[in-house]
């Protein structure tokens, strides 16, 4: 907020990933339940994904992984919604669901001007963030979507370690 981070009274203030969207939902890397991050991050969509797999092997994800669930990765999944393939497209639909939701509790929380997104979920692009802009009317008061930009990080998966790194030289 007004260019500085927000680290809150212990260190932990800004932990977006960790709002929690879903009651004793799934469990998410940090050990607690219903994590934002359990949903909506490239690891959460990707054990969705296995957990759907396990159950329909029909369709365009499974023959484009060979049938390999380890090798799995959220890319996959993106680019086979972006191919048509209704399997995927369905994970999609539901991970922007919880990507809306999260967000809406941000952006009425903060009202920030600018989302930027990044990781593994920032690989969808507009297939993944135009389902999000439609969504977020249902969870976002009107006027925080005023002018608002969501954008893909320049990063990537860097982001996290470059960020570290940089508050470390301070």
């Amino acid at each position: 907020i007004d260019g500085k981070l927000i680290s809150g009274a212990n260190g932990v203030g800004g932990e977006i990933g960790h709002m929690k969207l879903v009651q004793n939902g799934k469990l998410c890397g940090c050990g607690q339940k219903g994590c934002f991050e359990a949903y909506a991050s490239a690891t959460g969509i990707i054990r969705e994904a296995i957990s759907r797999l396990m159950i329909n092997k029909n369709n365009g994800l499974y023959e484009a992984i060979h049938g390999d669930l380890n090798k799995l990765e959220a890319k996959h999944i993106f680019d086979e919604a972006k191919k048509g393939d209704k399997f995927s497209l369905d994970i999609v639909d539901y991970v922007s669901e919880y990507l809306a939701m999260g967000i809406g509790n941000v952006l009425n929380l903060i009202n920030p001007e600018v989302v930027i997104l990044s990781g593994g979920v920032a690989l969808a692009g507009d297939i993944l963030l135009d389902s999000v802009r439609e969504k977020l009317k249902k969870y976002t008061l009107d006027n925080a979507l005023i002018d608002l930009q969501i954008k893909i990080g320049e990063l990537g998966n860097n982001a996290g370690i470059m960020g570290a790194a940089l508050l470390s030289e301070k």
